[in-house]
């Protein structure tokens, strides 16, 4: 049967059954189905449709079955269908041949189909069916609509509200009614109650007795506003906020990947902090992240906060595509800012338009472009000690002062270099009457010379300066490598060369001297074949891209020259690229010469005694070019010939005549070095140029000049000994040229699609023209007062910090696939109050703080509980298990053991041995006060998290999360009991309460308020006091047990204590922490 046939009697069929709505008469489905009077699109069909429709008829139009996408008015209702109908027909859902497939039990043209497992209740097709004979009326979004402060709802609870949240809440809370009864709020908590859960959530810490004991004995009408602000100002709400953030900005002690090797980037963490207690507006906060360093004169603070985007993870595994793991570091800055700011799936539209929102392709690789134009490298260093590029140097202030001091010293020697130089011409004149008798071959300062011959061996390749300085081959470019083939030596053209494999490297261990402040030459006469396109000549390397280049090296990169010296290239180093290709199958004498400068104009490569024309494609190298002596990877760097570790190397080149100086020869010495060395005469007469006359007569004739040069090299040393111990933190710096970004045909890194500029998702917000197209306008964009998502998603963060849960209960979804907001109204006034506020984080935190619904009793009648069981009315105060960090810092701080000291390195404490053994990490246990620190301030490793922590739900942090998930398992428990910080904890708090009062109940009291912040009930206190004596039994009868538990963990056990009772309390404290009271903050 036709197509259009079958759908006329489908159609004509369901209509006959009584389906359709008639004009204006009663539809019988919204008493039955309680039906909302106008059904609205965002909050009753889209999630029906995004759930069970979007995934094929969704905003991903070019993969949509049959043409048909649903998530438009206009797709919607212009496709024709095959069938020659429509899928939806405003007004007439009988004539909307979607509808009819949804109402169908056809499994051959039911929708969704029977194989997709999905289906609608009758709920639903009855719902979609009212809203097509509506109208179908289609809206934006609801999160993609900019909110407006919306006016207060009418309350009868009049007396309740504290500030405008309130009346939003109450709101929903007397719209509500189960079995005829009144939902209302629970009264406001006990004060013992309020202050403990306050205290956590605006600093992490419980409150201290005395806090308590003030808080519980102040009348006054605003004694909590006052708690509030005190908590506000302490230090300690920095921390606590910036343990909230540290998970959106994924940050890590260690980059990740198979290595996970460790990188210190705790400056960034402790700006977070600063900037908390700072109150630094969020708008601030966020443009400063993004792009501090495109704000004009940017401070070192503001170039240090863009290390957000430097959070992610990063390879240095050997093997790998450079490119492709560069692309996979800027996909994850944007999905940063999608999961963390905009609350969107942002990465969902990496490989394809997104599924269910609208968010093209397009315009995720747009958003892409804002982030893809940094000097970086997607293979980072194997050496962890060497920073992801780019960097910046944070030396502390006697650091600071000390290179300060070297580098206006080295610009000082500098200038009285050009004046030397500048009163030379009359010494100069002088000698250039008698220049015949120079000596242009430099041998005074030649420190190595291999002249290759039948006499070299793999073993030995001899040194005609020094017998005992002698070469080798270095099989496999690895000293692991013992043997391999033997050394080919051939005579080409009169030549004695030796012929490279381009595996086994000429390796020359005395030559390793060089640095980025001592000027070198280093000279060699070669041949290349004349297919060879890529290979490296000579290098001071362990290895190419596995170390970033670190050394220099002379390469043939695409039938060009490329020479490199590099800290960490490419953004710390220097880079030149030949502008004609090499020339092949002729011997050349090839030279490189450096001044010692640090600059690309301090490079020079020589062919035949004639400078190179080459591009600058770098000129950035402030660290020092010299590898660290240990590699576990069998790897040494000296300079080496023809081959260098996993690289390409110069296969069956001719290399003949190495030679090395330990200065910058001039050009008058290479040209005549280069003649002889391809055995051609040379003058005096050669050289017609007095410039370079000039030129080696300063340097190797001027004793002023040469004595004001020793100094120069002398101070550039000094200066680059100084920047090497100062550490360097990962920053964001544009590239001075566009890097052209393509939409990545399924997300493929070489699959280049069309050619996008950098822009945003334009469904959200619209991109104002007038803003630059890079990460200051992006972050302008998000920070605009009428952007839709930024103030929502981060006050549902602030309130879900607080109040347990998000009115949006997907925080990192704000999306078609994330939950409604239960109380729409509410976020938008708080999101509203965010942005008038000057985006204040203080006022908004407070404001939640402040509201009765934040401070109600946390208990829930029967009723309750049956009638919101997941409390999404708020018709009672949160009550959530203590956060990972919170459960440790409530030991360490009920005990007196946990040091209040703010930032600093990353601490290492208790943990199982072994764990880091994977990644061939070696785990070395803090001691003393670092032992203590807060929980913020633990070292977290990505492929090994804090293990103590890590039960209690802590994220790897490998990418940006916008929620924690929440478990619940026997390890959790085992943890409390077991872990040797509780333990101490409970031992050191033992001693803490047997110090403070002789009174065996009052000490049992003590430390169950230290732990839990309030008093005991009579069968708590009668539970710890049969539990002691329980204990104290069993260590009268056992006090080996009592040794070897008070001898768990670093700070001693008191002997002045009686070590039965001391062991018996700290059981019961290890019990306590275990208990309801302690672990739940309600």
């Amino acid at each position: 049967m036709p197509t259009n046939t079958l759908s006329r009697l489908l159609l004509a069929g369901l209509a006959g059954l009584g389906l359709s709505a008639c004009g204006d008469k009663v539809d019988p489905d919204v008493a039955k189905y309680n039906l909302p009077e106008v059904v609205d699109y965002n909050f009753h069909i889209k999630p029906i449709l995004s759930d069970s429709c979007f995934l094929c008829h969704g905003p991903d139009t070019a993969n949509a079955k049959a043409g048909l996408s649903l998530n438009t008015f206009e797709k919607a209702t212009t496709h024709k269908l095959d069938s020659g109908n429509f899928a939806i027909v405003p007004g007439d859902a009988d004539a909307s041949e979607a509808l009819q497939r949804i109402l169908t039990d056809d499994p051959g043209i039911m929708m969704p189909p029977s194989n997709s497992n999905l289906r609608l209740s009758d709920r639903d097709k009855a719902l979609i069916k009212r809203w097509i004979n509506q109208g179908a009326e289609y809206k934006k979004h609801w999160s993609f609509i900019s909110p407006e402060t919306p006016n207060l709802p009418e309350v009868a609870q009049q007396d309740w509200p504290v500030n405008p949240i309130d009346n939003f809440i109450l709101h929903k809370i007397e719209s509500k009614k189960v079995e005829d009864k009144q939902l209302k709020p629970n009264a406001e908590a006990d004060k013992e109650t309020l202050i403990r859960r306050v205290t956590f959530d605006i600093t992490g810490l419980p409150p201290t007795l005395e806090e308590i004991d003030s808080f519980l004995a102040d009348n006054s009408a605003d004694a909590y506003e006052k708690l509030v602000d005190r908590l506000l100002a302490k230090p300690a709400y920095g921390e606590r906020m910036a343990s909230e953030w540290l998970d959106v900005a994924r940050y890590a002690d260690t980059h990740g990947y198979a290595t996970d090797p460790y990188r210190d980037v705790s400056p960034y963490r402790d700006w977070v902090i600063k900037a908390f207690n700072e109150n630094k507006p969020f708008d601030e906060f966020i443009t400063w992240q993004l792009a501090g360093d495109l704000l004009p004169t940017p401070s070192d603070e503001q170039l240090l906060a863009t290390a957000f985007n430097r959070m992610h993870t990063q390879n240095n595994e050997g093997g790998i595509v450079n490119e492709e793991f560069r692309v996979e570091y800027v996909k994850d800055r944007v999905q940063a800012v999608g999961t963390g700011l905009l609350g969107l799936t942002m990465h969902c539209a990496q490989c394809h338009d997104h599924k269910y929102d609208d968010i093209p392709a397009k315009h995720y690789y747009q958003t892409f472009a804002m982030f893809n134009n940094i000097d970086e490298s997607g293979q980072i260093s194997w050496d962890a000690g060497d920073m992801p590029v780019p960097t910046m140097l944070l030396p502390n202030d006697e650091q600071k002062a000390k290179v300060t001091k070297l580098k206006q010293q080295v610009e000082n020697q500098e200038s009285a270099l050009e004046v030397v130089a500048s009163k030379s011409q009359s010494g100069f004149t002088n000698w250039l009457k008698n220049k015949a008798k120079a000596d242009l071959f430099a041998n005074d300062v030649l420190i190595a010379h291999y002249p290759f011959s039948q006499k070299d061996s793999t073993k030995t390749i001899h040194n005609a300066l020094d017998k005992k300085q002698t070469g080798k081959v270095l099989f496999s470019s690895s000293k692991y490598q013992k043997d391999g083939p033997a050394l080919v030596v051939k005579t080409d053209q009169g030549n004695e060369a030796i012929e490279v494999n381009g595996d086994d490297a000429l390796f020359f261990p005395s030559m390793d001297h060089f640095n980025r402040a001592t000027p070198f030459t280093v000279a060699i006469k070669a041949k290349f074949p004349a297919d060879l396109t890529d290979g490296v000549l000579f290098h001071f390397n362990k290895s190419s891209i596995l170390y970033n280049y670190k050394g220099f090296d002379v390469t043939v990169e695409d039938n060009h020259w490329v020479v490199r010296l590099a800290h960490t290239y490419p953004y710390n180093a220097i880079a030149l690229r030949s502008q004609q290709p090499v020339t092949t199958d002729v011997w050349q004498h090839v030279a490189l010469t450096y001044n010692g400068s640090s600059k690309a104009d301090g490079v020079t490569l020589y062919v035949d005694g004639q400078p190179v024309a080459m591009n600058v494609e770098r000129d950035n190298l402030y660290k020092d070019i010299r590898h660290r002596p240990k590699d576990e990877l069998g790897l040494v760097v000296t300079l080496k010939v023809g081959a260098r570790w996993r690289s390409r190397g110069a296969a069956l080149t001719l290399v003949d005549d190495l030679k090395v100086w330990s200065t910058d020869l001039t050009q008058v010495e290479i040209l005549a070095n280069a003649n002889q060395a391809l055995g051609k005469d040379f003058s005096v007469g050669d050289v017609a140029s007095e410039s370079q006359w000039l030129a080696y007569y300063n340097q190797r004739v001027n004793k002023q000049y040469v004595q004001a040069l020793d100094k120069l090299t002398d101070v550039r040393n000094q200066y680059n000994a100084a920047n090497e111990d100062i550490p360097e933190i990962m920053i964001m710096q544009e590239l001075a040229e566009q890097r052209p970004t393509y939409i990545l045909e399924r997300g493929l890194y070489n699959n280049y699609g069309e050619q996008v500029e950098a822009g945003v998702p334009e469904a959200v917000f619209p991109f104002d023209p007038n803003l630059p197209k890079n990460r200051i306008g992006l972050a302008k964009w998000l920070t605009d007062p009428q952007h839709p998502l930024l103030a929502r998603v981060v006050s549902n963060r602030y309130w879900m910090m607080l109040m347990g849960t998000g009115i949006v209960r997907t925080p990192e979804d704000f999306g078609s696939q994330g939950q409604l907001p239960t109380h729409p109204d509410a976020l938008d006034w708080l999101s509203r109050e965010f942005i008038d506020s000057g985006w204040d984080i203080k006022h908004i935190v407070k404001t939640i703080a402040m509201s009765a619904t934040y401070r109600q009793s946390s208990i829930a009648s029967e009723l309750k509980l049956e009638a919101d069981p997941e409390n999404t009315l708020y018709a009672r105060g949160p009550s959530n298990r203590l956060t990972a960090e919170m459960l440790r810092d409530n030991v360490l701080a009920a005990s007196g053991l946990l040091v209040e000291k703010l930032g600093g390195k990353s601490v290492y404490p208790y943990q199982p041995e072994g764990l880091w053994v994977m990644n061939r990490g070696k785990y070395q246990q803090s001691t003393g006060d670092d032992l203590y620190r807060r929980s913020l301030y633990t070292i977290w490793k990505r492929n090994a998290p804090p293990p103590s922590m890590h039960n209690f739900d802590t994220p790897t942090r490998s990418y940006s999360v916008g929620t924690r998930q929440s478990t619940n398992t026997p390890l959790q428990a085992l943890t409390l009991m077991n872990d040797p910080q509780y333990v101490e904890a409970g031992r050191i708090l033992a001693e803490r309460v047997m110090t403070e009062t002789q009174d065996g109940d009052q000490r049992l009291v003590n430390l169950y308020r230290r732990l839990t912040s309030k008093f005991p009930d009579e069968h708590e206190l009668s539970l710890m006091q049969d539990m002691y004596k329980t204990f104290a039994d069993k260590f009268q009868k056992a006090p080996e047990q009592a040794d070897e538990l008070l001898t768990v963990g670093e700070k001693p056990s008191s002997k002045q204590l009686d070590k039965h009772s001391l062991a018996a309390l700290s059981t019961v404290a290890n019990l306590v922490m275990n208990h309801d009271a302690t672990v739940i903050k309600r």
